[in-house]
């Protein structure tokens, strides 16, 4: 096989992506105009996809060619022949163990090679999207609607809960307010920033500069008075003197839950992904696997 038809096939593998059973392939001509290729170099190509069995073909003369199943995961690894990467919050709750393990099963079902990598804070998770070190970001609602445009594209959002149970406001129980309030920040989340901003919106209050996984400990040391942290993170222990109360209702209204919603968020030039996402991520699937893993009935594989 030639390199120019080892292309064509990638081509032709990615054009198919977003193909469905009975759906009515466009006449070889036309596939071979459209790609700037030779009829027999595009005949090849496409037998080729039928031949790996990445497409079941119902071809008739005088009906053309009707696609009667596809393997999404050998189109995907023959478009692009990289494993996909899916980047997601530090895995510090059993709700993303749970939504890690789901992910994972949901593309290894459809024959999709796939890695999970982890990183704190949203814009540090949506950075690197932008620069093509992974395929799919995973953040909250909030975040994907405040920093994706135009260049990120939310392909897929989940229900309450996906993401983050509860956020709630943690402070030392029985502190005297002596002075201005300190609440730590962790500005690389765009969830810890806009809630901080909107719970303490009109008080008199010094915001600090710190990452999450310190503000318990920070508390304890006098260093900050108070922090909004997630009520499921193993890793922040909340000892016995962390006292804590849930956010004020007009916040809670005001997000709509888009703060505890999982968002797949994927580059907005990358047909592919988005096809890959929509053909193997079922939003019902996904949830119910979260939910066993929560329970416990079902241990995390990710």
């Amino acid at each position: 096989m030639t390199a120019s038809v080892k292309d064509l096939r990638r081509s032709l593998a990615r054009h198919l992506m977003g193909a469905e059973p009975g759906d009515r392939l466009p006449p070889i001509r036309t596939l071979a105009v459209h790609f700037g290729a030779s009829v027999g170099a595009t005949q090849i190509a496409l037998s080729g996809l039928v031949a790996d069995g990445a497409l079941v073909l119902d071809s008739r003369p005088g009906r053309g060619a009707f696609l009667v199943s596809r393997d999404i995961g050998r189109l995907y690894h023959t478009a692009d022949p990289g494993p996909l990467l899916v980047c997601l919050s530090l895995p510090s709750t059993d709700r993303i163990h749970g939504l890690a393990t789901a992910i994972k099963s949901s593309f290894v079902a459809a024959g999709v090679e796939v890695y999970l990598v982890f990183t704190r804070g949203s814009r540090p998770r949506l950075e690197a999207l932008r620069k093509g070190r992974n395929h799919i970001t995973v953040v909250s609602a909030m975040a994907a609607d405040a920093l994706a445009a135009p260049d990120l594209a939310t392909v897929l959002v989940l229900m309450p809960n996906s993401f983050v149970r509860e956020h709630r406001v943690y402070f030392i129980a029985g502190r005297s307010a002596t002075s201005t309030m300190r609440v730590a920040v962790d500005r690389s989340s765009l969830d810890f920033e806009r809630l901080t901003a909107l719970e303490f919106a009109g008080q008199e209050v010094e915001f600090v500069d710190m990452n999450y996984l310190t503000t318990i400990r920070a508390m304890q040391t006098g260093t900050i008075d108070a922090a909004i942290l997630d009520v499921e993170d193993v890793m922040m222990r909340f000892p016995a003197d962390i006292g804590s109360r849930p956010l004020s209702a007009d916040v809670v209204t005001l997000l709509d839950d888009a703060n505890t919603r999982a968002a797949f968020v994927c580059r907005s030039e990358d047909v592919l992904v988005r096809a890959l996402v929509q053909a193997c991520l079922d939003p019902v699937r996904l949830m119910a696997a979260q939910a066993e893993v929560i329970s416990g009935v079902r241990p995390p594989e990710y």
